[in-house]
């Protein structure tokens, strides 16, 4: 679904480049988390997937076809929800197939529906997003990304600003999502529990600059209750990225 070729970005200004001669994959279905120390580029990565920014060299392929010039590749939801408050939630949710401009809107506002009865908002399509929870806004804005009508799903750090109790709904949410829709899903977290929790593989950062993902399988079969995250191998991976990241961080 998403490879990454020779990949090599530099910012205006800066003297080396953040991502340098990186190569990865990421299968079709496959859920995939990227962890690795802050400011390393991470989100860069997803920047550059998006169109955002412009590759110095190499190249991104989706679904084996370069993106330069495609146009839906991928569904991006950033760690705020951005959703526009003068607008209601259904809004917000027919924003991606208006930009599109292939449907009625009759067809957007039944799809709109349909999204928010499979996140569990139905009845709330009319409310601001100021009306609802955090946890409910995340949802909304995943509906969203999912309207995009792309395979592939980025999504960075999403439950980040979140309070502890409504993250671990969240993942578990999430966990049910994927496992029903069977998107790609390319997911950036700082939570090596919250990596291990909803992921196949682990993607980790070794070095800054990025110059490679080190993939680490996770040993746990899907579907998942938060009681696999107390098994002996589990934890024993947990330990194992936890240290990678304070000795890359050294």
């Amino acid at each position: 679904m998403l490879r990454f070729e020779h990949a090599v970005f530099q910012y205006p200004g800066e003297d080396f480049n953040i991502v340098d001669d990186l190569s990865f994959h990421v299968e079709k279905g496959e859920f995939v988390s990227i962890i690795g120390p802050s400011g390393c580029g991470k989100s860069t990565i997803f920047r550059l997937i998006n169109q955002l920014l412009q590759l110095k060299s190499g190249e991104i392929l989706v679904n084996g076809t370069n993106i330069s010039g495609q146009k839906n590749s991928c569904g991006y939801m950033p760690q705020q929800d951005l959703l526009f408050p003068w607008r209601s939630v259904e809004e917000n949710l027919c924003l991606p197939m208006e930009l599109r401009g292939d449907l009625t809107k009759e067809e957007m506002k039944e799809r709109a529906a349909e999204a928010l009865r499979n996140v569990g908002l139905e009845n709330q399509g009319a409310k601001r997003p100021s009306e609802l929870s955090g946890g409910m806004r995340q949802r909304a804005a995943f509906a969203r990304t999912l309207l995009t009508g792309a395979e592939l799903l980025l999504l960075d750090e999403p439950f980040s600003a979140l309070d502890y109790l409504t993250r671990i709904s969240m993942r578990e949410w999430l966990l049910q999502q994927w496992q029903r829709e069977r998107k790609t899903v390319l997911f950036i977290t700082h939570d090596v529990e919250e990596a291990i929790y909803l992921s196949g593989r682990v993607l980790v950062a070794e070095h800054m600059p990025i110059t490679q993902l080190t993939s680490i399988p996770v040993p746990i079969d899907y579907p998942r209750g938060r009681e696999t995250l107390k098994l002996p191998a589990v934890l024993e991976l947990k330990e194992q990225l936890i240290e990678k990241l304070r000795r890359d961080v050294a």
